[in-house]
């Protein structure tokens, strides 16, 4: 079995690559022949959706011509109906693209993905697809497991965090859980929506209360009162919806960046203070340029830190249909990641320990 890796050592990137050439590159590449197969089948559902829409909309674009040809802006009318039907093919090849990339993909990480949780922490456990839970009174009590994994994080908890806006469900993607530092880890790639087509939750962010990551942290002490940390954009929603539920008050901090892209409330202003230490502020504004979002909140209520990271990408994506199987930057990537939420583990580990 391979040995633990230190996700904080500075040579991070060569213990990787040791580490992906030999535990790892060998089965991935098993997997290549099947990712040509995949983007063959994506090459000819493109040419064949090609013809199909060249067979409708060719005639479309012909009657707007001949029925519009006198009309003063005939030529307008055909420009933006061309460039409604081109936006709308584009948008049928990324989800023809996704739907092969998405099958390879699950392949790929039922097989290899376990070798890498092995070395990242203690008895993390993965699942694709883990489940539906609803959140609304005639279904609350229904969770829909798919993939395997029961510890997920209940639409109570991501409520009670006071940092989302209502969704009537919670569409659980990739689902990780286990342990790291003594302390309870759970990342949930998910979709907090409201849509329901067919009385049936939409598994898209089209529409969406909220669409990408929740991180629950389970502390072994709870917090006195009720600190959330939201994106600078949202102090309208925040100041007339939660403050007057949750008797939150603005909190100023000295870091002018941290003040930039953040607003913190909390229900106790001298606990909201010690918990936003330096360093749990310098590990922030880490995963808010690792995950490439301005879109990071975090609750603090009880004894667990909720932290979401809004992105509507695929954000543990491990392939490509158009790169190698082997290719080790999107599993390094992955990597940083996951070291960028484990780091707030050890900030607040700390914290815990001098007593904050």
């Amino acid at each position: 079995m391979a040995r633990k890796m230190d996700l904080n050592a500075e040579n991070l990137e060569c213990e990787f690559k040791q580490f992906f050439k030999k535990e790892l590159s060998h089965k991935l590449l098993e997997h290549e022949p099947r990712r040509l197969t995949a983007r063959r089948n994506f090459i000819i559902d493109l040419i064949i959706g090609a013809l199909v829409f060249l067979f409708f909309g060719g005639p479309f674009l012909f009657a707007v011509v001949y029925f519009f040809k006198k009309v003063p802006f005939a030529e307008t009318l055909l420009g933006v109906t061309a460039l409604v039907l081109l936006f709308y093919w584009i948008g049928k090849c990324e989800h023809i693209y996704r739907r092969h990339k998405k099958i390879l993909e699950g392949k790929i990480k039922a097989e290899c993905l376990p070798i890498l949780l092995k070395v990242i922490g203690d008895d993390f456990n993965w699942a694709s697809s883990a489940g539906i839970q609803y959140n609304i009174p005639e279904k609350a009590s229904l969770y829909r497991a798919v993939g395997g994994i029961s510890n997920i994080i209940p639409t109570e908890i991501i409520n009670d965090s006071a940092i989302f806006r209502s969704f009537r469900y919670c569409v659980y993607d990739d689902t990780f859980s286990g342990t790291y530092n003594d302390m309870s880890v759970f990342v949930s790639e998910v979709i907090l929506g409201n849509m329901l087509i067919d009385n049936q939750p939409c598994k898209t962010c089209k529409g969406a209360s909220f669409c990408g990551l929740i991180i629950s942290l389970e502390m072994n002490k709870n917090f006195k009162g009720h600190t959330v940390v939201m994106p600078e954009k949202s102090r309208p929603y925040q100041q007339n919806r939660d403050n007057k539920k949750d008797k939150l008050e603005r909190i100023h901090l000295e870091d002018v960046v941290f003040e930039k892209y953040f607003d913190t409330y909390s229900t106790d202003q001298i606990e909201g203070r010690y918990i936003l230490t330096t360093a749990f502020i310098e590990r922030l504004n880490y995963i808010r340029k690792i995950f490439n979002t301005n879109d990071v909140r975090c609750s603090f209520r009880d004894n667990r830190v909720l932290i979401a990271i809004a992105s509507k990408k695929d954000m543990f994506s491990l392939c490509e249909l158009t790169k190698r199987t082997t290719n080790s930057k999107l599993w390094f990537k992955f990597v940083q990641q996951f070291r960028a939420v484990l780091s707030l583990v050890d900030i607040l580990k700390l914290n815990q320990k001098i007593g904050l």
